[in-house]
């Protein structure tokens, strides 16, 4: 059944309140004078919404031009055009937002849309940008608020900065509805004083708005002789204002007049608050609420209820109370003494134990003995634990009884664990294994026997032995996911059974013998999908016989390299390929996808260190890392060798925020040579450059 008779049935009014909030922007964000714009978000544009129907089309139209935000020339030059071709879209542009010089299309626009009433200006103007349009159109709209923002002292002096100035103090007399006037910055002994003072000669001017408590004595005194009614100090409240702050504050008022003109600003408060009701050092702080004291002091939550129907609602408000513990808590103090939730009643110390022991984090190898002695104790707790972090634990590598192993007895008990350790913290794309603690080997193969029908999750560092069996791999049946760190040498590798770590679908080697690759080629990993490799030993084995399983490989570049160009015929079926502590781009050989029938790879992630991109000594751009780069985007041809390559993504891509920095970056750059492939760029986020209006 189709949406649109149903959308077609509503009022029209309706349409556009459902589309307001979508479509609108909000005050706050066309007054942001930030160093970066809010509008530099690469996000899908808002007009997408006019192209579902007529309807859309028709009723959003206004909304949409309502407030305008331009932020390059291809924009300001399709703006204009547009307005040229439908003059009645200039009459529901109410704001505008410039945020640059933009050529003569400025003219057009201004020409085009008389109802301005509030007029954004970036004064932070290059030589290179061209402000003849703006110039000229200034004195055609007759606006209500001007809104003056410059970033820096970047520009400043330049003849297109003074154009514009020029340009400015002549059309401010001939504006007979400004009423408000908000500059981002202090205008005193500033090029941009010329516009301050010309506005105060008009003497119309209603309400100031300023960034700074220490700005507010300069408007006062330049604007005494206007009909002010307020003056809004538009900052975020310090939280603990400084002496300073107190000074100033206290100093304006001592000044009834200006007090009277004072309004605060803050994001928390949607409305100005007069100085009146503010008051010192406190004022921030959140207001106290009053409890309203209980009609029966006697009344028991759920007393009326079933037992095991109370049960159930408590546990899972514990389960939600006890959810993710901070990490940086003290778990020694835990292990102490229970919580103050536990200590409420039976009932919740009874109910909160299995949440409070779920997620165990020991810090030490002091916490590793107490929680031993705790379960020595209480042996219950251990079968409550679902995930053990084991941190700062130096192995007993000189004992050899699973007994004489603090760890090894933790271990013995906690038969219900599902993870041990943590992969998403530890750093799996370098060799160093620093933030992994060794632990015994005797403890690994006591974790496999007691907790391997349920351990899903296996991440530690596991100190070495010779001539171990690889029988305990048969022992972990549920183990998902796997972070190998050890050097561990095993023999016999024919004897082991097909059915070895049956449900793996991740893994990653760090550190390990060529003996536990073989381990591997002998298991089928029916399951595995997803390999992270940063070790030295050669691993073409594990590739010959998994590869085709994989759809997503992590590999230093040296690994690569070492493949020789064969990297797509092992893996076949791999999507995602991500190469770490990489230099210059790789050779095109290397990602050749011959001896594979069209390879199913569909994303390449370049992790590329920063200070590959910059000179040591100097730290400058490497003009020839930057070249080596740009030749292989230029003769990087995708569809030939990788037809199904849709994305190229590079973690330490930063997109440019203003049309300037956007000319010169080469992340842009380089995303324009991609797209005539149709190969998108991206940064870590998966955030994809979009063409910009005008561009070719």
């Amino acid at each position: 059944m189709s949406v649109f008779p149903i959308v077609h049935s509503l009022p029209e009014e309706t349409i556009s309140e459902i589309l307001s909030p979508a479509l609108k922007v909000s005050d706050a964000a066309f007054c942001d004078a930030s160093l970066v714009s809010p509008f530099s978000k690469y996000e899908e544009p808002t007009s997408n919404y006019l192209l579902v129907c007529k309807t859309w089309l028709r009723i959003a139209t206004p909304l949409l031009y309502s407030t305008v935000v331009l932020r390059s020339k291809g924009q300001a030059k399709a703006l204009s055009t547009v307005l040229v071709e439908n003059p009645e879209f200039g009459q529901y542009i109410k704001k505008l937002r410039v945020e640059g010089g933009y050529g003569p299309p400025m003219h057009t626009i201004l020409e085009c849309s008389p109802n301005i009433s509030d007029l954004f200006l970036c004064t932070r103007i290059f030589s290179s940008d061209n402000t003849s349009g703006l110039c000229s159109g200034l004195e055609l709209i007759n606006p209500t608020r001007l809104i003056l923002w410059h970033a820096d002292h970047q520009g400043l002096g330049n003849r297109t900065y003074l154009q514009l100035l020029d340009a400015l103090v002549a059309a401010i007399p001939e504006w007979d509805n400004l009423r408000i006037f908000q500059p981002s910055f202090y205008m005193l002994n500033h090029p941009s004083d010329r516009i301050a003072e010309e506005i105060a000669k008009a003497r119309k001017l209603t309400t100031v708005v300023v960034t700074q408590v220490s700005h507010v004595s300069w408007v006062y005194n330049l604007y005494k002789k206007c009909p002010l009614q307020q003056i809004q100090v538009k900052t975020s409240a310090p939280v603990e204002p400084d002496s300073r702050y107190r000074k100033q504050l206290h100093a304006l008022m001592e000044n009834p007049k200006i007090k009277a003109l004072l309004r605060f600003n803050y994001p928390e408060q949607p409305t100005s608050t007069p100085v009146d009701s503010m008051q010192t050092t406190t004022d921030m702080e959140l207001p106290s609420i009053d409890i309203v004291p209980s009609l029966n002091p006697f009344f028991k939550p759920l007393s009326n209820a079933a037992l095991h129907i109370a049960d159930k609602i408590w546990d899972r408000v514990l389960f939600f109370a006890f959810v993710d513990p901070h990490p940086g808590q003290n778990p020694v103090e835990n292990f102490r003494r229970c919580p103050d939730l536990l200590l409420v009643s039976k009932t919740i110390h009874r109910l909160g134990i299995p949440h409070h022991y779920a997620r165990v984090y020991l810090h030490c190898r002091s916490s590793v003995r107490q929680f031993r002695a705790l379960l020595s104790k209480k042996p219950a707790i251990a079968l409550h634990v679902r995930h053990l972090v084991v941190h700062d634990y130096t192995a007993y590598h000189s004992l050899r009884g699973p007994g004489d192993d603090p760890l090894s007895a933790i271990l013995s008990r906690t038969s219900g664990l599902l993870q041990f350790g943590d992969v998403r913290t530890a750093n799996t794309t370098h060799s160093a294994s620093s933030d992994l603690r060794t632990i015994p080997w005797t403890a690994f193969e006591v974790l496999g026997k007691t907790a391997g029908p349920t351990l899903r999750e296996c991440c530690a560092r596991i100190w070495a032995v010779e001539d171990a069996s690889a029988a305990v791999f048969n022992e972990l049946k549920a183990l998902r996911t796997l972070m190998w760190d050890c050097d561990t040498t095993f023999t016999g590798a024919e004897k082991v059974s097909g059915d070895g770590l049956l449900n793996l679908e991740e893994l990653h080697i760090r550190s390990t013998d060529l003996s536990f690759i073989r381990v591997l080629s002998r298991m089928r990993l029916e399951f595995l999908r997803r390999i992270v490799l940063s070790t030295e030993v050669d691993c073409k084995l594990l590739f010959e016989v998994h590869g085709p399983k994989l759809t997503e490989l992590v590999l230093q570049y040296k690994h690569l390299h070492a493949f020789r160009g064969k990297i797509l015929t092992f893996c076949p079926n791999l999507q995602v390929i991500t190469i770490t502590e990489m230099g210059g781009p790789p050779g095109f050989d290397e990602l050749n996808s011959k001896g594979a029938i069209r390879p199913a790879l569909t994303k390449i992630v370049f992790d590329v260190p920063e200070c590959q991109w910059r000179k040591t000594r100097s730290g400058l751009e490497d003009k020839n890392i930057i070249f080596a780069w740009d030749t292989f985007f230029k003769l990087f041809e995708p569809k030939k060798h990788l037809p199904n390559l849709q994305e190229i993504e590079f973690e330490d891509c930063v997109w440019p925020t203003n049309e300037r920095d956007i000319e010169k970056s080469r992340w842009v750059r380089w995303a324009e040579l991609l797209l005539k492939h149709d190969v998108h760029l991206a940064d870590k986020n998966g955030t994809r450059w979009k063409r910009r209006a005008g561009a070719k």
